[in-house]
């Protein structure tokens, strides 16, 4: 009986061993949840810095390649309405969507002149 005696004193000391580990793992695995916690804002804060550069430098880059076009365009649009003597040209790319209400009656469509 003495076994039996010293096995439940052995338990009890488990026990309470086991509950003081489990009190200082639970603060230690809080110190390391919070640390954790930081790096995730702060990488996510990385993340979204690192996509508002990256749509910026899209914005960018965009209307660097798109300029010239647009000067091509302004351009063919000007030379052909001044050959055909047009008061008023009016872009219709976005048809009659949204607040672009684009009304005429008659007239001549020069979209395929100026493409060339």
């Amino acid at each position: 009986m003495a076994s039996l005696k010293n096995i439940k004193q052995k338990q009890q000391r488990f026990r309470q061993k086991k509950k003081t580990l489990s009190e200082t793992n639970r603060e230690s695995l809080t110190k390391e949840l919070e640390k954790a916690y930081g790096e995730i804002q702060e990488l996510g804060k990385r993340i979204e810095d690192t996509r508002n550069k990256a749509s910026q430098d899209i914005a960018a880059k965009q209307s660097e390649l798109l300029q010239p076009i647009q000067a091509k365009v302004a351009a063919a649009i000007s030379s052909v309405s001044k050959d055909k003597s047009l008061a008023y040209v009016f872009n219709i790319a976005n048809g009659q969507s949204g607040s672009d209400l684009v009304f005429w009656e008659g007239g001549e469509d020069i979209t395929p002149i100026v493409k060339n």
